[in-house]
């Protein structure tokens, strides 16, 4: 059963074949879902292997290899082509989301408008005495967030300039 909800209007339908549910949601139509888990595979063998192998009798396993196996597994051998970075700068954008609406006559339509309202952002080097604490900023709602954020960056970037020297 599927709960579809409007305001006030709830109605339940009955859902006779999750498959052809899901069906629509792939490029190629062709959607065998897992009854368990709901994964989707593209071919009735796969979907067989999974059943046989993991999820119906187990629930869903995964196999990892021993640290030793995993050698096998992962190799990297372009060493010298390695570069260490000496500064590299985490940051995270904050926004509020506001009711939009589209009156564009499009496929998708835009229900949402993102406002910036704030960012954070942390300096780590390879040296520990140029890293730097994190930066933080929230808008009153009066400043342009983006370019607040870009003229940090510039700061950050003289000093890195400046220390690197």
């Amino acid at each position: 059963m599927l709960l579809v909800q409007e305001g006030d209007k709830k109605h339940f339908v009955l859902i006779d074949s999750m498959s052809a549910l899901m069906r629509g949601s792939y490029s190629d139509n062709a959607a065998n879902l897992c009854p368990c888990c709901l994964k989707p595979y593209r071919s009735k063998a796969k979907l067989e292997n999974h059943l046989k192998n993991g999820c119906a009798k187990f629930g869903e396993r995964a196999v990892c290899p021993s640290v030793e196996e995993s050698k096998e597994y992962v190799r990297f051998s372009n060493i010298p082509k390695m570069l260490k970075k000496p500064f590299v700068i985490y940051a995270d954008f904050e926004s509020i989301l506001e009711a939009y609406e589209d009156t564009r006559n499009v496929a998708s339509n835009q229900y949402q408008k993102h406002i910036p309202c704030g960012y954070a952002f942390k300096r780590i080097s390879t040296v520990a005495k140029y890293d730097k604490e994190i930066v933080a900023f929230r808008s009153d709602g009066a400043d342009d967030v983006g370019l607040h954020f870009v003229n940090a960056l510039m700061k950050e970037a003289d000093e890195i300039i400046k220390n690197y020297e």
